[in-house]
């Protein structure tokens, strides 16, 4: 019991080290949540469009003013080049449509004329360009087959009128997904930083000190000293752990409790495995606080940057994501990528994830076994 008093007093003394991750963890997720609040309702845009129809007497360039009509905001503009060139430059208008005179009667005898437009080379002014030549290419396929302009009128008309009815291919909470992934992908450099820094600072503790010498008269073996510590630390780092699933929990929400929410959780809980012992293992080397601080910081942060904890797995060089695969958080935060984008739980689907936990624990393994010799080879040389 005056162990674990003597744990929970270090623990104490450095729980600063735990609240300021947490809160930079629970900023920049809480940001992410934000950033990703996206609007799943489409709506079509409306181009600002300028209309000049010189071509009264044709059906046909009738027809093509109402469709534009329909699908564009059509500006007002004085008929004049500067006013327009003004309006477009000043972006009142995305595109400007001239029908020359004598334009059905040349398209309907297979001359294709030529419309006068002018753009502002935007994507507005694309997708007025899109709906121009979805009427030009209709009308195209049927004056091949109609016999006069009104059919065809019709026709296309009656064919443009159409809509096709749409579903989502997937089911998933994009967003929320996104969002669990960036907050589990971020919670890479918390957890490593927090089970290094304070398992090895109360490691260090427990070997210097006032601590250390009250063990040494108290009678306590080593041995005992080491189980409790294992055990202390261990609990330690589980509690950590669920404290940071908790807090996805408040931060995402829903699809926390959705099956890729569950997978989320299992795979963190593997990775946290495997910092534990890595955090036992340096241990064993670190003897100095100083070099455990400079430690600490270069395995978060260079794990953090270059296995796609901060930037994207997906925007980071070739040669980067390679040297990557030596770290076992390269393979935690790349399972979550895969959990994201997981759509059923088929044994096909999940087959990749547990290869990546399956390293993950791999890595855990030797930092054990490297962990135990390093203890054996000290109790050789106190001997």
């Amino acid at each position: 019991m005056t162990i674990y008093k003597a744990f929970l007093r270090v623990l104490s003394r450095n729980a600063w080290i735990l609240i300021m991750y947490s809160a930079i963890l629970i900023f920049f997720s809480i940001f992410s949540v934000q950033a990703n609040d996206v609007n799943l309702n489409f709506e079509a845009t409306r181009p600002d469009l300028y209309l000049t129809n010189n071509d009264e007497g044709s059906e046909l360039s009738h027809s093509l003013v109402k469709y534009l009509t329909a699908h564009n905001n059509i500006i007002e503009l004085p008929d004049e080049n500067d006013a327009l060139n003004d309006a477009l430059f000043y972006r009142r208008v995305n595109y400007i449509i001239t029908i020359p005179d004598g334009f059905g009667a040349d398209f309907l005898a297979g001359r294709e004329p030529t419309l006068i437009v002018q753009s502002t080379g935007d994507y507005n002014a694309a997708f007025a360009e899109m709906m121009l030549q979805r009427y030009l290419n209709t009308a195209q396929s049927y004056r091949l087959i109609d016999k006069s302009e009104t059919e065809l009128v019709r026709d296309v008309e009656r064919t443009l009128a159409m809509e096709v009815p749409t579903e989502l291919a997937t089911k998933r909470d994009v967003s929320g997904l996104e969002q669990a992934a960036f907050y589990y992908n971020f919670l890479n450099y918390p957890l490593i930083v927090g089970c290094i820094f304070m398992i090895c600072t109360v490691m260090l503790s427990f070997r210097e000190g006032k601590v250390a010498r009250r063990i040494a008269v108290s009678g306590t073996r080593p041995e005992q000293v080491n189980r409790v510590l294992l055990l202390a630390n261990s609990l330690f780092a589980f509690l950590l752990w669920l404290v940071y699933v908790g807090i996805s929990f408040l931060v995402i929400g829903r699809v926390m409790w959705s099956m890729q929410g569950l997978w989320f959780i299992l795979n963190s809980f593997v990775f946290a495995f495997c910092v534990t012992t890595l955090a036992l293992l340096l241990a064993n080397i670190v003897h100095n606080r100083n070099a455990l601080n400079g430690l600490t910081n270069v395995i978060g942060l260079g794990s953090s940057f270059l296995c796609g904890a901060f930037v994207p797995l997906v925007w980071l060089p070739e040669t980067v994501r390679l040297i990557a695969h030596v770290f076992p958080s390269y393979w935690y935060i790349d399972a979550n990528e895969k959990i994201k984008a997981l759509e059923t739980c088929t044994w096909d689907h999940v087959v990749p994830i547990l290869f990546n936990m399956a390293i993950v624990l791999a890595f855990a393994l030797v930092f054990v076994l490297v962990t135990n010799l390093l203890s054996r080879h000290a109790r050789r040389r106190a001997a």
